[in-house]
């Protein structure tokens, strides 16, 4: 829980969105606190969620095979357990996305296109 915290408000703080000019803009922090980039060594938590994830696969492996079950159905167990969520997100998210860009003006799409690259990380640099 704690690395989620530490990946979320790394983000939150390296990005201040602004509006000027009747347009929205971002702000790279890293580009004007010199000591900041220092403190992201803080929010390196990747390595954190590969070893919670390593352990709970080895845990989860081996509980499968104390009860005699095989290596596919291990496998299809947790392909589904990751499918399934992922298909309903789809499922929701692509009729709301064709209603939005139905709906929605050309100036307004451009500029949202633009926008959500903005707030997430190496796409900054490029378009900020």
């Amino acid at each position: 829980m704690t690395a989620i915290v530490l990946v979320v408000l790394g983000h939150w703080l390296l990005t201040g969105i602004t509006y000027r000019g009747g347009h929205p803009s971002g702000l790279d922090a890293l580009d004007r606190v010199s000591w900041g980039r220092w403190v992201t060594l803080l929010f390196q938590v990747i390595p954190v969620f590969f070893l919670v994830g390593g352990h709970a696969n080895a845990v989860s492996w081996t509980a499968h095979q104390q009860r005699g079950e095989g290596w596919t159905e291990w496998v299809r167990g947790g392909a589904l357990r990751l499918l399934w969520p992922a298909a309903v997100y789809v499922a929701v998210i692509l009729p709301s996305v064709a209603e939005a860009r139905a709906g929605a003006n050309t100036a307004e799409l451009a500029q949202a296109d633009w926008f959500v690259p903005c707030t997430c990380g190496s796409w900054r640099a490029a378009c900020c």
